[in-house]
């Protein structure tokens, strides 16, 4: 299948495959107004960035294969990573994680850039996975200048 190009890569980061590799890219579409801004997750207003995350958080990711949101605890964090136990798909890197805070509103915390046991890359698409990867989003909007649309801004 042949996909329509919507844009282009200007920046783009890829450390390797182990769980705390970066790997993480911004595009920057031809025709933003094709594509509105959404500042809502799973019906969520998405209300700001995490600041900071840590082991025992609950976190959920939502990826375009699994179709719902996957939740889970995080067990493990390196660098700009967090590795949690959301069940995931193959085909799911890509989508939002992100942290329900007790008023019901989304926090933006990363992208999930893998779902997998953490110990064997290989192993991402044989199957559904126990845990998933985020790569943490502040550093990147820091990094990149970028400002998050949130549902207050």
């Amino acid at each position: 299948a042949l996909y329509p190009t919507v844009g282009g890569f200007t920046q783009s980061v890829y450390d390797g495959d182990r769980w705390g590799d970066s790997n993480i890219g911004l595009v920057v579409l031809d025709r933003h107004e094709k594509f509105p801004l959404s500042a809502e997750v799973d019906g969520r207003p998405v209300t700001g960035v995490a600041d900071s995350v840590e082991i025992g958080d609950e976190l959920c990711h939502l990826g375009v294969r699994s179709g719902e949101p996957m939740c889970g605890t995080v067990i493990a964090g390196e660098r700009d990573s967090v590795r949690f136990t959301a069940a995931g798909t193959c085909g799911d890197a890509g989508g939002p994680a992100y942290r329900v805070r007790p008023d019901g509103t989304a926090e933006a915390v990363g992208i999930l850039s893998v779902v997998s046991d953490g110990n064997d890359p290989e192993a991402v698409c044989t199957g559904p996975q126990e845990s998933s990867v985020a790569q943490l989003i502040k550093p990147w909007l820091q990094a990149w200048d970028l400002t998050l649309v949130t549902s207050t801004s």
